[in-house]
């Protein structure tokens, strides 16, 4: 049996200082259940171990790590950072164009995989000559991984992990979340949320995106069993939540819009869940007490901030003064965080008026990997404050007595499940799709202004929707597919360009039982 090795020091990040004192302390724990398999905080620690041991010679800052939700996928998170290096989840279903354009900013060469990926891992290598694949499962089971290895002394300031993000150019631009960022939101989250070693916390958000870590910290940072839920799971929530008796439950509001599709929000039918944490999308309020009827011993947390904060800045607790309120606040902001309002000329707005979120502090991102102008002039520097700031592209109110209120986008981005999304990569990828320059792209918004969907309008494509909805596999990820692709001569304003305000009309006239974001025109917004 390989032997637990100490590598932590006091000035090592927070989040491996954690797993390793319950590893040491609680190894029977139970850490991980997976694919119907549970694994103790030994098992972890462990296979950590061997992946660490394996990856701490090798060149780049960052490993990329295909992420499925497997054992070795979640030994491998915490073996990248014990090997002092940041981890860059992708997705197998993504495109591949996607991630090679992701990979082609950052120097990193080792792809790591299950079994499973193996094959996808070997597709993006041939695109990527640097790139060397890594079989996981041979690490873990390797008698020269399991010799021993002096692992590197691992500093707070390092990379935990990065993230890329929709780019408003069509190219990703990549966050790096430093250990210093997510330990200063563990801090937070475990002193507000209060997770037991004898909690089950759900982890139901793909690996590929920022509230992935906030389910993983909270649970390996408290003892906690992290229950993965994979997607064929996804199709039964409610039995998985009761047959496991989860207590934790971490997701985007559509989560449980999922749910109630399912026709299991009923009175008491979730009643295990003693928390209840959302994030990613604003909370519809008529969606809340429903939650509240199932799960009547929750208590209910809405969580806020961009991939470039360290999964989020500000918690909310529920209080039923906010149905008088008619919305959730996004509430204050976490320690070592600080919140402003601005307005288009860069000034703070007097109390109780609109301007834009901006966020600077501990938790901030100093910026892009490889990032081309137009992504770096979200972090600034603000006239009479102190330090960088990221300019979130949110609006809000500040309120005397509930906090920051907010008041949606002021800019192309949307929320899709949870996923932020920029219409220009969406209608740079159409292109592809459609292979037509004239492409515009809408949201479609159901109850409480939540987008659930959107729609492709397509000006002269060689192909049919039929067609164009089979080759948007080849070029989109899931949560990017179109709900319509509506076929027409695009309408233009004065100035030519695609006129943004008429499309909406037009999707409002065919739409039926939904609605469709008000966006800016194209002249104004461009």
């Amino acid at each position: 049996m390989v032997q637990l090795s100490s590598v932590t020091e006091n000035d090592a990040p927070l989040f491996i200082r954690r797993v390793e004192e319950i590893a040491r302390h609680y190894p029977e724990h139970v850490a991980l259940w997976v694919a119907g398999e549970t694994y103790s905080y030994e098992q972890l620690w462990q296979a950590s171990t061997l992946i660490a041991g394996t990856l701490m010679h090798k060149e780049g800052e960052f490993c990329a790590l295909i992420a499925s939700k497997s054992f070795a996928s979640y030994a491998a998170i915490l073996g990248i950072m014990r090997a002092g290096k940041g981890y860059l989840p992708v997705a197998s279903d993504d495109p591949v164009e996607r991630i090679v354009a992701a990979l082609a900013q950052i120097h990193c060469s080792s792809l790591l995989s299950d079994n499973d990926g193996m094959a996808f891992a070997g597709v993006i290598a041939s695109r990527c000559p640097d790139l060397k694949p890594v079989s996981l499962p041979e690490i873990m089971t390797s008698a020269e991984a399991a010799t021993g290895h002096n692992l590197p002394s691992l500093q707070k300031h390092g990379p935990c992990s990065l993230l890329f993000t929709s780019g408003s150019t069509g190219v990703p631009k990549g966050v790096v979340t430093s250990h210093t960022a997510f330990a200063a939101y563990l801090d937070s989250a475990l002193a507000i949320l209060c997770p037991r070693p004898n909690d089950r916390i759900s982890q139901l958000t793909p690996l590929t995106f920022d509230f992935s870590l906030h389910d993983i910290g909270l649970a390996w940072c408290s003892g906690a069993a992290l229950y993965a839920i994979d997607r064929n799971d996804s199709y039964s929530l409610p039995g998985f939540v009761n047959r496991h008796q989860l207590t934790f439950w971490s997701s985007v509001p559509s989560g449980w819009l999922s749910i109630e599709r399912l026709g299991a929000l009923r009175p008491g039918n979730l009643a295990s869940l003693h928390t209840v944490v959302l994030g990613g999308e604003p909370v519809p309020l008529g969606l809340i007490a429903r939650c509240r009827q199932a799960s009547p011993q929750a208590e209910f947390f809405n969580i806020y901030g961009p991939t470039e904060s360290a999964v989020a800045v500000t918690i909310s607790r529920w209080s039923d003064d906010y149905q008088a309120l008619g919305e959730w606040p996004l509430g204050i902001p976490l320690t070592g965080n600080r919140l402003l309002l601005i307005d288009d000329n860069q000034q703070p707005v007097t109390p109780g008026e609109r301007g834009q979120i901006c966020i600077s502090g501990v938790q901030v991102a100093q910026g892009y990997v490889g990032v081309q102008p137009a992504g770096a002039s979200r972090f600034i520097t603000l006239p009479g404050q102190q330090g960088m700031w990221y300019l979130t592209g949110d609006d809000g109110i500040q309120d005397a007595r509930h906090g920051l209120l907010f008041r949606g986008r002021r800019d192309a981005q949307w929320q899709v499940r949870g996923c932020r999304v920029e219409r220009g990569e969406i209608e740079d990828l159409m292109r592809k799709v459609a292979e037509t320059p004239h492409v515009a792209v809408l949201p479609v918004t159901g109850e409480n202004a939540l987008v659930i969907s959107m729609a492709a309008f397509v000006e002269g494509s060689p192909f049919s929707v039929k067609e164009m909805r089979q080759r948007c596999h080849q070029f989109l990820p899931d949560y990017l597919f179109p709900g319509q692709i509506i076929e027409m001569l695009l309408p233009r304003n004065r100035n030519m360009k695609t006129d943004y305000l008429a499309l909406h009309h037009h999707l409002a006239q065919v739409s039926c039982g939904v609605k469709t974001l008000e966006v800016p025109d194209a002249t104004c917004s461009d």
